[in-house]
C-alpha cells in the first residue's frame, strides 16, 4: 500500500512537469516518516498487548480466559522487535533524506 503511494507521488510529479530532486526527496522523507510512525505504533501495540498489566485488565474485563505467562510475553517482544527495528531504519532513512 505504501509502495503504491510512493509510486503514485513520483508519477504525478513526473506528469505534472514539476519534478526535481528536492521535491521528490521531501515527499519520500515524509512518507518514510509516516511508515516509521506506523511501525512504531504496531510494535508498541504488540508488546503492550502481552504485558502483565494489560493481561490482568483484559482478564478483569473477561476478554481473556488464559493467565499471563512469560513465554507469551517473550514471543510478543520478539515480534515487536522486528517492527521497532524496521521503524528505526525508516526513521533513519527519513533523516538522511532530510539532509540531502
Amino acid at each position: 500500500m505504501l509502495l503504491n503511494m510512493t509510486v503514485s507521488i513520483v508519477i504525478s510529479l513526473v506528469f505534472s512537469g514539476n519534478i526535481n530532486l528536492t521535491h521528490v526527496s521531501d515527499n519520500l522523507g515524509n512518507l518514510a516518516l509516516l511508515e516509521a510512525m506506523v511501525f512504531f505504533f504496531v510494535g508498541s501495540a504488540i508488546d503492550v498487548s502481552q504485558s502483565v498489566k494489560w493481561s490482568a485488565a483484559m482478564k478483569l474485563l473477561k476478554l481473556r480466559n488464559t493467565e499471563w505467562n512469560i513465554q507469551e510475553s517473550r514471543e510478543a517482544e520478539r515480534k515487536a522487535l522486528v517492527y521497532i527495528v524496521t521503524g528505526m531504519l525508516l526513521f533513519l532513512q527519513s533523516i538522511i533524506l532530510a539532509i540531502i
